[in-house]
């Protein structure tokens, strides 16, 4: 609502201050719009109670991952509908909320038990169940199973009982002060025939295919079937998959398998004994060594030429006696250093040359004369080169190559957008005024202030003078200018460089039933990007103008929909040029006007607001507002020894002397 008159809007403005704060107050605990896509359960859990500020504790039956958009709405209702979609369990403790997948309680009075869950491993219920029970329930190791249960109403024992019924090979035995679920055995020689069937022998040669077993329930079968003695002195046991071998004799299966159980084994007297080994040392045996011969490059002086990326690890020894290179590790590992010195141990001069501000591949394309391509090597890395040609041309290269091998130049872009209210007059009594002192004496008095413009990185006062920055310090005052930008951007030439100051907004996407008219939710969720985005990429001519190719845009959503379901619109104004100036000219962009129509009621208060009658005492007006979007720039050729910038105090000094004093003089 907008009302008019000085009187009318200060006796509301307290009003207006009070209803905010009540609505704050009232609405601490609503959320805001959010997409999770593919998080952890856990990690959503935590932003909430981050978001929220309440504590949200997680249990051990809380994993796996979700996707879930929040609408803007209260906390409670958001966290209500998240938990119900996810199968997910809350209850109050205190002031925190506890999630579970399990929703269990006991009854004090009549001891029946409630119990809820979906997918849940059945050692997890069990666990809750003696937990709320306050019993103590042992079991042998369980297999991965899991259940959805809805109990209520029943007593322990009866949940006990429906919770082991589809554990076939488990017996529940009641004792005095506990209750113990025992694996009768049935699963386990099924397994054994399993096992016994996945391991074939033919003759000498013996042949595996199993998809996953124990390490430790795998060997005794093994040397069962090849009727072998053994003695197994490791405790160190874990799940094997994916076997599956065949063609091979004992000792080469069994090999196999035990270098994936971390296990080696030692003969004695033709009994086998399997022995701890540490995953390190099964690794050694995978890992090659090569002795690579230099013929024509000293050793010694290999360390100090390895790039970076070869040098890191212990993979590289040199041996000055026979001019060898040591390397070992795997394949992938030692193949790039072979290739390496095979590049460097070339007959007549290798000279290595390291480029500082170019790439090797810039320097194939373009070679200055004095060299020719066959006498330059490329060492596979972006910065070093070798030459083979001789002494005499060598040097005369190096002195082409400096001319080459520069660095590029870099530009330093001041970059300031202001939007400028074009209907709005500012009250330029306010500007900067420069005048004699009231003694009249030889000195003189800097009035008024440049407070606002001051605030800017953007050198307003050097680049377009006092008056224009007076202008603009008292329409920044009024709020009839809006700084959208205010920023540096350095960028080498060539080289495109972008400033995006936006904002992003998720919709959900409604339809409309053709038959019915009702609006329903699509599940699609829909993303509106506005605000100012500012594309630059300028370079540096041999006469140091600076071309620079600009592309802004600045969009605007807007909220003039009356369909509640349909997308808001949004408005846009772009402008693309290439401009040359020198190096710290401002370049100017104008032009992106826009008009926006505003509704404006007006009201007497009290009557204005009573049903029926109010329309009589409401007056609607129309106003239009038209903004225009300017664009300063000013390019920098950056050099090594370039200004430093000054702060807001020197800057003041300097304008005050080179405006006041030049004004009494």
């Amino acid at each position: 609502m907008r009302t008019t008159g000085g009187a009318m809007k200060h006796k509301y403005g307290f009003l207006i201050l009070l209803a905010l704060a009540v609505s704050q107050g009232l609405y601490a605990q609503r959320m805001k719009s959010m997409d999770f896509r593919n998080q952890q359960i856990t990690d959503i859990l935590m932003a909430l109670a981050e978001i929220s500020g309440t504590s949200i504790i997680a249990d051990e039956t809380v994993e796996g991952a979700a996707s879930f958009h929040f609408t803007d709405s209260d906390f409670e209702d958001s966290l209500a509908v998240f938990l119900s979609s996810y199968n997910l369990f809350a209850a109050r403790d205190g002031t925190a909320i506890r999630v579970s997948r399990i929703q269990s309680s006991m009854s004090g009075e009549t001891g029946l038990v409630t119990l809820r869950a979906r997918e849940v491993a059945v050692e997890k219920l069990l666990r809750t169940l003696a937990k709320i029970w306050n019993t103590t329930i042992l079991h042998d190791p369980l297999p991965r199973l899991n259940l959805s249960v809805d109990i209520e109403g029943l007593r322990p024992e009866q949940v006990l009982d429906i919770l082991i019924q589809p554990l076939e090979e488990f017996t529940l035995e009641t004792k005095d002060v506990y209750y113990y679920i025992r694996h009768t055995g049935a699963g386990a020689s099924r397994q054994a025939a399993s096992l016994a069937q996945g391991i074939r022998r033919e003759g000498e040669t013996y042949g595996i295919a199993l998809e996953n077993t124990r390490f430790l329930e795998l060997l005794p079968e093994l040397f069962k079937q090849a009727e072998r003695e053994y003695a197994i002195l490791t405790k160190a046991d874990g799940m094997l998959e994916n076997l599956y071998y065949s063609g091979k004799d004992f000792d080469s299966l069994l090999r196999i398998i035990l270098e994936q159980g971390n296990a080696d084994y030692v003969i004695h007297n033709d009994i086998y004994y399997i022995i701890e080994l540490p995953r390190r040392d099964i690794i050694k045996k995978l890992k090659g060594t090569r002795i690579v011969p230099l013929n024509y490059f000293p050793v010694q002086d290999l360390p100090a030429l390895l790039p970076a990326d070869l040098s890191a690890g212990n993979s590289l020894k040199i041996d000055k006696k026979t001019n060898s290179a040591i390397v070992s590790g795997t394949a992938e590992e030692i193949n790039p250093l072979i290739a390496f010195i095979a590049a460097i141990d070339r007959p007549g001069e290798n000279w290595p040359i390291t480029l500082k501000y170019i790439k090797t591949e810039e320097l194939l394309k373009a070679l200055p004369p004095s060299a020719a391509k066959e006498e330059i090597t490329d060492s596979g890395f972006p910065n070093l080169v070798f030459y083979t040609g001789p002494r005499e041309k060598r040097e005369l290269f190096l002195k082409d190559l400096a001319h080459i091998d520069r660095p590029k130049p870099q530009i330093r872009y001041e970059l300031l957008v202001i939007e400028y209210m074009k209907n709005k007059e500012a009250r330029m009594s306010r500007g900067l005024q420069i005048g004699p002192t009231k003694e009249g004496a030889g000195g003189a008095s800097f009035l008024g202030n440049l407070s606002n413009v001051m605030n800017l990185s953007f050198d307003v006062v050097a680049q377009f003078g006092y008056q224009f920055a007076a202008n603009l310090n008292v329409q920044l005052g009024d709020n009839t200018a809006e700084v959208y930008a205010n920023t540096t951007l350095n960028g080498l030439t060539g080289q495109e460089i972008k400033f995006q100051n936006t904002e992003t907004y998720r919709y959900q996407e409604f339809e409309v039933d053709a038959d019915t008219g009702n609006v329903s939710r699509t599940g699609v969720t829909r993303e509106i990007t506005s605000g100012l985005i500012v594309t630059l990429n300028g370079w540096v001519s041999g006469d140091d103008m600076i071309t620079i190719s600009v592309a802004a845009t600045v969009s605007k959503q807007n909220n003039n929909s009356t369909d509640s379901s349909a997308l808001p619109s949004t408005s846009e104004r772009v402008v693309n040029t290439h401009v040359r100036t020198p190096s710290g000219k401002p370049v100017v962009l104008s032009g992106l006007m826009k008009e926006d129509t505003n509704k404006m009621v007006k009201k007497v208060p009290l009557l204005g607001d009573i049903p029926l009658l109010r329309m009589l005492f409401r007056d609607h007006a129309n106003t239009k507002e038209k903004t225009e979007i300017v664009i300063y720039i000013v390019p920098y050729l950056t050099r090594d020894n370039g200004n430093e910038e000054q702060d807001a105090s020197l800057r003041f000094e300097r304008y005050y002397h080179s405006l006041v004093e030049g004004h009494l003089k």
